[in-house]
């Protein structure tokens, strides 16, 4: 076996490639060429010990080289690294590179002479000679890297097509076998009592590309199901050269399902399975679009929507939980039909739903007790209001300032666009004060989902944090006290109904007016007694108020029309840069042609990740706006037609968790308003 590998970032990128061997625990050295200098990357049993390139060294020039886009780079395996420069963990260097390449920051070095250590391609994107190269990885890397490798870079990229070329249909190859992922290889092994295989979520049946074929096939796809539910590799199990249009379309379907993971003995593993693929009949697709909360839809929701399905199976409901404040933003675009969420819309939500000229209907459908959770071995057992805002602040540092050891307390929270987040923030922090000062400390770890945070803390003996009553399993949870002279009260069903409990709150949907069709009808299913039920069995106290009246009836009318998808304009900024892209420029000129053709007015919302601190992004998410708002100006809109706000990181589209995610979030809204709002 080769102990030497050369590629390019072209192939893998040099991120990926480290990261990959750092999960595997190698031992290596990286030796790196661009067109600015030379670098070097050690490792040392899979931890980042040393980075040089050109003249930076240490943290500073593993930033620079872990975003390079035009490295060549060999890997000697097996070399012992030089002395150690890096101080910072491997994964916090790739998400501080991916910023400073957001914002343009990334240092560079200064030339020196260099030595070629591997050609890069002619053309952009994958090309045949990265097959050897990315399978030489996977072998001496093992199969812990399949995973993370995925089944398009083993099987290797083909050339892209080039203008004029015919565009012959190559069908996938058949897979051959694979080592097994994460110990386990096929879906099919999966037949323990706590075993199960993926789960279809999320996933829409293809249109058929050739509406005059006389045969509606189902195309039989070999899919990898990663352990969070993603499709990392796809192919046609046996493809047919007469269906070949067909199986690319199946394919491209596929590769954006959503599943809920396989589990092997109760845990989440990555699997190969066997999935169909059917294509679409003429009619449409009825469908219920959920945005919003993750205290509802990260397992309530899809769990109400499975059980409305299970009557209504033409009906699809897809969730989207990436915080409350996504509902709002679904609602006021258009892209959602019903937004959940754990807290109560707020004054700027309801100012920017007059604007657009929304009515909002607000529909409360069960209860939901805050809990305070630290690890089980913890030996503190309350906290008063009072407490727990000032541990948050981070006015109290250690646990014995609160009858536990004398260590440093670890503070966990969910992000600023949850609800969660919130409510906890104006009933825990401010005492009730929404507009208070206070807010969470800095050296808060801020974590997206309930379920990361629950097993940081039951992981991190010196952990707090707060999670909704239905996520707070197999940690401790810290019995309550409204105040001094209170007596300390453990959230339960009875604890959060009569009201006892000091930290409790209502679980919403939120909808644009009274709806109607599906969307009135799984409301009405939501209020009724099998609805509440699963209500009841995920931790939560149901509402008990029946069927609203107004739902019932309109149930049977034909569904609301959708916003129009214009309503929201959407211009994305690209990576490092502070002015939107092509197409952005081209959506900036054709607002103001609208804009130009009536007199309406124009709400521009700047938009950014969660990279960096509140302020920050709120600056950085109004000079986005700003800049939206001036190329509207130079292209004849004045000024007071334009309203410019800044919402910060408050309103995310996707995950912060991704690069792709966070491509998505830096972004600037534009809504068109009628003359007037």
């Amino acid at each position: 076996m080769s102990t030497s590998l050369t590629g390019n970032a072209l192939a893998m990128s040099l991120a990926d490639l480290v990261q990959t061997y750092a999960a595997n625990r190698q031992t290596c050295h990286v030796r790196v060429c661009t067109f600015e200098a030379d670098g070097d990357l050690y490792l040392e049993q899979g931890e980042l010990t040393s980075a040089l390139y050109g003249d930076l060294s240490g943290d500073r020039a593993a930033l620079a080289l872990l975003v390079s886009v035009d490295a060549t780079y060999e890997v000697k395996l097996g070399r012992r690294p030089r002395a150690r420069n890096v101080t910072r963990p491997l994964t916090g260097l790739v998400l501080e590179a991916a910023r400073h390449k957001d914002e343009g920051s990334v240092p560079h070095p200064t030339p020196r002479p260099r030595a070629v250590v591997a050609q890069a391609p002619a053309t952009a994107g994958r090309s045949s000679s990265t097959r050897p190269f990315v399978l030489a990885i996977a072998g001496i890397l093992g199969a812990g890297a399949l995973a993370l490798l995925g089944l398009d870079a083993l099987m290797g990229g083909q050339e892209p097509k080039r203008p004029g070329a015919a565009a012959a249909h190559a069908p996938a190859p058949e897979i051959a076998p694979l080592p097994g992922v994460n110990g386990q290889a096929d879906g099919s092994g999966l037949t323990g009592t706590a075993d199960s295989p993926p789960r279809l979520v999320e996933g829409r049946a293809p249109q058929p590309p050739d509406a005059s074929s006389a045969l509606e096939p189902t195309i039989v796809c070999r899919v990898l199901v990663s352990e969070e539910g993603k499709v990392i590799g796809a192919s046609v199990v046996r493809p047919r050269a007469e269906l070949a249009a067909f199986e690319t379309a199946a394919l491209a379907a596929v590769r954006g399902y959503t599943f809920a993971p396989a589990m092997k003995a109760g845990n989440p593993v990555a699997v190969w399975t066997n999935w169909p693929v059917a294509f679409a009949k003429e009619q449409v697709a009825r469908r219920i679009q959920i945005k919003g909360s993750d205290t509802i839809g990260g397992a309530l929701g899809p769990d109400l929507a499975s059980a409305f399905r299970a009557s209504h199976p033409e009906v699809e409901i897809p969730v989207e939980a990436l915080g409350s404040g996504t509902a709002f933003v679904g609602l006021f675009d258009g892209s959602a039909d019903l937004g959940a969420s754990s807290r109560l819309i707020n004054d700027k939500e309801l100012a920017e739903a007059q604007r657009l000229g929304i009515k909002v209907a607000e529909w409360v459908i069960g209860f939901d007790g805050i809990n305070v959770i630290v690890g089980a071995q913890n030996p503190v057992a309350r906290l008063t209001v009072d407490e727990a805002g000032r541990i948050f602040t981070g006015q109290i540092k250690s646990w014995k300032e609160v009858g536990g050891a004398d260590q440093a307390i670890h503070i966990i929270s969910r992000p600023s666009y949850s609800g969660t987040h919130g409510f906890f923030r104006e009933k825990v922090l401010r005492h009730g004060n929404g507009t208070g000062p206070e807010d969470f400390a800095a050296t808060t770890t801020f974590l997206e989902k309930n379920e990361d945070i629950v097993a940081k803390v039951g992981a991190d003996p010196l952990a707090i944090a707060y999670v909704g009553a239905g996520w707070a399993s197999g940690v401790k949870v810290l019995a309550i006290a409204a105040d001094d002279k209170s007596a300390a009260i453990v959230p339960t069903t009875e604890t959060i109904k009569n009201g006892t409990y000091p930290i409790f709150r209502p679980l919403l949907f939120y909808s644009r007016g009274t709806p109607r069709g599906d969307a009135a009808a799984f409301l009405a299913f939501v209020f009724s007694p099998m609805g509440q039920g699963i209500v009841s069995r995920h931790g939560f106290v149901p509402s008990d108020v029946g069927v609203p009246p107004e739902l019932q009836s309109a149930a049977e009318a034909q569904p609301a029309p959708k916003a129009p998808a214009e309503q929201a304009t959407r211009i994305v900024f690209t990576l490092g840069s502070h002015e939107p892209d092509a197409a952005g420029l081209a959506q900036v000129q054709e607002l103001a042609k609208k804009l130009g053709e009536g007199n309406g007015r124009a709400l521009v919302i700047g938009n950014a990740d969660s990279e960096g601190s509140p302020e920050r992004n709120t600056r950085v998410a109004l000079a986005r706006a700003q800049r939206v708002a001036a190329l509207l100006g130079k292209y004849g809109v004045t000024q007071d037609r334009l309203q410019v706000e800044s919402a910060g990181s408050d309103r995310p589209l996707s995950t912060n968790g991704s690069l792709s995610g966070r491509s998505q979030n830096r972004r600037v809204d534009v809504f068109l308003l009628p003359s007037g709002k």
